[in-house]
């Protein structure tokens, strides 16, 4: 069963606001305590389950504030008193965000050192122009 300051300990860790050393102090423990106690499969698990409730809520967190960016966003890529620039930009990132970050990473099979097998390339290609004309 976990005590006190291996409660009060995994909660600080998980908000991730202060340093192992602060930790220490504000739990009323040395530094070393903190890792020895991570060796303890209880609060090793209640550490990790305490870390995943921390992601989780800052996740529903951001989506519930999503919304409301991509709005603004449109709002500025729309606004003609806006610069050009900063048009650019939010629609960049609206693409960004709805479309994916594109890239221009090709995969090359190889089939003898140094030399590209042409058909692979093709094959490539017809996949990338299907997938571009399938959206």
């Amino acid at each position: 069963m976990l005590n006190e300051k291996k409660i009060k300990a995994i909660g600080l860790i998980a908000e991730g606001n202060l340093s192992m050393t602060e930790i220490a102090k504000e739990v009323g423990v040395s530094r070393n305590a903190l890792y020895l106690w991570r060796k303890d499969k209880e609060y090793q698990q209640e550490l990790d389950k305490e870390i995943q409730n921390f992601k989780l809520l800052a996740q529903q967190e951001r989506n519930a504030r999503a919304k409301n960016w991509f709005k603004k966003l449109e709002y500025i890529a729309m606004d003609d008193d806006q610069k050009t620039k900063d048009q650019i930009d939010a629609l960049k990132t609206l693409l960004a965000y709805s479309e994916g970050t594109p890239t221009s990473k090709v995969e090359i099979t190889e089939t003898k050192a140094n030399e590209v097998d042409k058909e692979t390339i093709e094959d490539e290609i017809k996949m990338w122009k299907q997938s571009k004309e399938d959206k």
